[in-house]
C-alpha cells in the first residue's frame, strides 16, 4: 500500500492512528468500526479521513485524485453521511422534508470547511428507521465510482429505538462486500450489546491542553495567553473550544461546578436551590450543555479521587480546586453511578421531558446512591 498521508487533519489521537493504519496495511479493517468518546476529539475528523483513503484511487489518501477531492468536499456518491435531523411524518409534509434538508446541507457546509466544527443541528431528533431504511438500500447497490463504499453514522448512540437499533443491527449482521460503516457515538452504552460486538472499537480520549490551545490560536486568532486559558477551561474539547466564546457557556460551566461541590458536600437545600437556576430556561441545548459539564466533572473527579491519575484531569483552571474538595471528601463519592445516571437523563431530555424535574430527580437519586454502586465502563478501551 502506498504511503498513508490521511491523518494530517486528525488532531492527536495516536493510539487511533496507529491502530487504523496497522488494520489497512494488514487489509484487516473490518466492516464495521466504533469511534467513541467526548465530543470534540476529532471522531468525526477521523472516519472523514478514513473514508478519503478508503475512496481514494491509489488508496493512500493522496489529497490529489477526483476520488480525494471528492470526498474531502463530501460530495463523493460513495460516501453516506447519516445524522439525526427533525423527524418527518408531521404535517405540512413538505416544509418537513425541507427543513431537514436544510440541517443536513448546513451540516455538510460546516463540516466541509472544518471537520472539527461541532455543528449544533436545531430541533434534530434521533437517526430514524427510515433514513436507516435509506442506508441499507443504498449500501445495497453496488459502488457508483470507487470500488468501495463507506457509511458514517454520526451519533450513531442517537437512534430511534428499538426499530432504528435492529435495523442497524441487520446492517451490521448482512454487511454488502467492499463496505465500511463508521459508528460515531459519544455514549457507546446507548447502543445494543450486539451492537457494539459487531464493531471494533476505537476510544478517542480528550486532547492535551497545549493542543488544544494550539487549535484555539490558529482558529480563533488568540494570543498564547489568551488561547492557553482558553483551553485550560475546554477539557481536551475541540467543541468546547468554540461553546465557551460566548458568556453564557462559561456560566453554565461554573454552575456545574457549583453544582457539583455542593453535592459533593452532601448540601442538598443549596444545591436544589442551585438546580432550579440550571433549570430555568427553555432551551434544552443549555440544560444538555449543563449536563455535560457535569459529565466533565465527575470523570475528572474519578480520575483524581479513585484512579489517582491526576494527569488525566483536563480542566486544567479547576485542578486546585479539584484537589482540595478531593481532600475535603471523608467518604468515597460513586462517580461512575452518577454519570451513568446523567446520562440517562440526557437521553430523557432529549425526549422532552420537564427540565427542572428531570434535574431534581437525577440529584435526588445521585445523593441517595451507595459508594458500593459504582458502575464498571461498558467498554473496554481500544488503543
Amino acid at each position: 500500500m502506498a504511503a498513508i498521508t490521511f491523518f494530517a487533519d486528525v488532531l492527536g489521537q495516536e493510539a487511533v492512528k496507529a491502530g487504523l493504519e496497522r488494520a489497512l496495511e494488514a487489509g484487516r479493517l473490518p466492516h464495521g468500526v466504533l469511534f467513541y468518546g467526548p465530543k470534540g476529539t476529532g471522531k468525526f475528523a477521523a472516519a472523514h479521513s478514513l473514508a478519503k483513503v478508503i475512496l481514494c484511487e491509489k488508496k493512500s489518501g493522496c489529497g490529489d485524485c477526483a476520488g480525494c477531492k471528492k470526498t474531502a468536499a463530501m460530495s463523493h456518491p460513495d460516501l453516506l453521511i447519516t445524522i439525526p435531523l427533525p423527524s418527518a411524518g408531521s404535517p405540512p409534509e413538505k416544509k418537513k422534508e425541507e427543513a431537514r434538508q436544510a440541517v443536513y446541507t448546513d451540516f455538510l457546509e460546516k463540516k466541509r470547511k472544518n471537520p472539527y466544527n461541532p455543528v449544533w443541528k436545531e430541533n434534530a431528533d434521533f437517526i430514524t428507521v427510515s433514513d436507516l431504511q435509506n442506508l441499507q438500500e443504498r449500501l445495497s447497490r453496488k459502488p457508483m465510482e470507487a470500488d468501495w463504499r463507506v457509511a458514517i453514522l454520526v451519533e450513531a448512540d442517537r437512534l430511534q429505538l428499538p426499530q432504528g437499533a435492529n435495523k442497524l443491527l441487520k446492517t451490521l449482521e448482512e454487511p454488502h462486500k467492499n463496505t465500511l460503516i463508521i459508528l460515531i457515538a459519544e455514549r457507546p452504552k446507548n447502543l445494543l450489546p450486539t451492537i457494539l460486538s459487531r464493531t471494533q472499537k476505537f476510544f478517542f480520549p480528550p486532547l492535551s491542553s497545549e493542543r488544544a490551545a494550539g487549535f484555539a490560536a490558529k482558529e480563533f486568532g488568540l494570543s498564547k495567553k489568551a488561547a492557553g486559558e482558553l483551553a485550560a477551561m475546554a477539557s481536551g474539547s475541540i467543541a468546547k473550544l468554540y461553546f465557551l466564546q460566548k458568556e453564557e457557556e462559561l456560566e453554565r460551566r461554573q454552575q456545574a461546578w457549583e453544582v457539583l461541590k455542593l453535592t459533593l458536600s452532601g448540601q442538598e437545600a443549596p444545591l436544589f436551590l442551585a438546580l432550579k437556576m440550571a433549570a430555568d430556561t427553555r432551551k434544552k441545548e443549555e440544560v444538555l450543555s449543563f449536563l455535560s459539564w457535569l459529565e466533565v466533572f465527575l470523570w475528572e473527579f474519578f480520575c483524581l479521587s479513585e484512579l489517582k491519575q491526576p494527569e488525566r484531569v483536563a480542566s486544567a483552571d479547576l485542578r486546585p480546586e479539584f484537589e482540595k474538595a478531593a481532600l475535603a471528601s471523608k467518604t468515597s463519592f460513586p462517580y461512575l453511578a452518577a454519570l451513568h445516571e446523567v446520562g440517562k437523563t440526557r437521553v430523557d431530555l432529549e425526549r422532552n421531558v420537564n427540565f427542572r424535574l428531570a434535574l431534581f430527580w437525577l440529584f435526588a437519586r445521585i445523593l441517595r446512591a451507595k459508594p458500593s454502586q459504582l458502575l464498571k465502563p461498558p467498554i473496554t478501551q481500544v488503543r
